[in-house]
């Protein structure tokens, strides 16, 4: 039940995935097996992050992660991993997500270490990816790349191809991001095409529109829209709405560099769909990164002292992180206006 279920997840089949969620939380409560509830509790919270339900997420995975009495570091047969090395992946996202980036960042590193102390390479490639991706969540190209390179060659020696295919995704983003723009786009593409050849589909939304994000950089306004839509599609028939903040704000960001009043004035909307999404999901991070491109434009516009009001409280929040670079970049917006 719990390897079918975590299929279904890695296809991004969210639907038939929450269906087993409950079945095996309930043939847990019968078994009474400390494991077999900690295996739920881990199911359960991985979907519920892909679903944007962050705290709830990070409450099941952290009750997985310290289950049994091996005190969270338990291994799972279904899964092929240390599982406190699976868990603390996920709660590092959920942190992020949540507005904690120096949390998540420790647990993240936490998850890594137990992976490399107990010398298993799946653990240890897993973990590389999700620390890899929380740098690209963070904008740090350069942490991103190391981890990244560090698990696919991992991957590649060991035949983990869905990781590597993902590794090479994040890779490829680090590249361009360094200022390598062209080589990093033509590495995105083949990277996608690996991943493609997987099966898989979680994911494809949110690596869809850091791709749109790229297609920015490079000047291409209509093929990042394209690749936004494409990604919204995606999203809503699986379901898999943790992204949909960032592509409402991508979506702004492309159609500013469209131009002109109308696609302002949609690019003004979409910073509010992302703002409200990003309240609605409790996601302070992707709310504060929001708010600062519509406070941005705001202040464009004239509107100063509008936009230094609608940032100011977000930012106020935050209680940790005040020299990562979305706040960085939030403090300075809000002193100048």
């Amino acid at each position: 039940m719990k390897g079918l279920g975590h299929v279904y997840h890695v296809r991004a089949n969210l639907r038939e995935v929450t269906r087993l969620v409950e079945e095996t939380e309930e043939l847990a409560k019968r078994s009474g097996d400390p494991a077999r509830q900690a295996e739920a509790d881990h199911l359960a919270g991985v979907v519920s992050f892909h679903l944007g339900q962050f705290q709830y997420s990070r409450d099941r995975l952290a009750r997985s992660a310290q289950a049994g009495e091996y005190r969270g570091r338990y291994y799972s047969e279904v899964y092929g991993i240390d599982m406190s090395v699976f868990c603390r992946a996920y709660m590092s996202h959920c942190d992020w997500h949540l507005g904690y980036p120096v949390r998540s960042l420790q647990i993240a590193e936490e998850g890594l270490a137990v992976a490399r102390q107990i010398s298993h390479p799946f653990s240890i490639a897993l973990a590389l990816n999700y620390l890899a991706m929380l740098h690209q969540f963070r904008r740090e190209p350069d942490a991103a790349l190391q981890a990244a390179v560090e698990s696919r060659d991992i991957c590649a020696e060991f035949r983990f191809d869905y990781y590597g295919a993902w590794a090479s995704l994040v890779r490829a983003w680090a590249i361009a991001e360094s200022g390598r723009l062209d080589e990093g786009l033509a590495d995105f593409d083949a990277g996608f095409e690996d991943f493609r050849r997987t099966s898989a589909g979680l994911r494809i939304p949110h690596h869809l529109g850091l791709l749109a994000a790229l297609q920015r950089k490079a000047g291409n306004a209509m093929a990042g829209l394209q690749l936004i839509n494409q990604a919204v599609v995606i999203a809503d028939e699986s379901l898999e709405s943790w992204c949909d903040v960032e592509l409402h704000r991508e979506r702004g960001e492309l159609l500013l560099l469209v131009g002109g009043e109308e696609a302002e004035n949609q690019a003004d909307a979409e910073f509010e769909a992302a703002i409200e999404t990003a309240a609605a999901q409790g996601a302070k991070l992707p709310e504060l990164r929001a708010s600062v491109a519509r406070a941005r434009l705001q202040a464009a516009r004239g509107m100063r002292q509008q936009a230094h009001d609608s940032l100011a409280p977000i930012y106020s929040w935050f209680s940790e992180g005040l020299e990562t670079g979305d706040l960085v970049e939030a403090r300075k917006l809000l002193a100048d206006s």
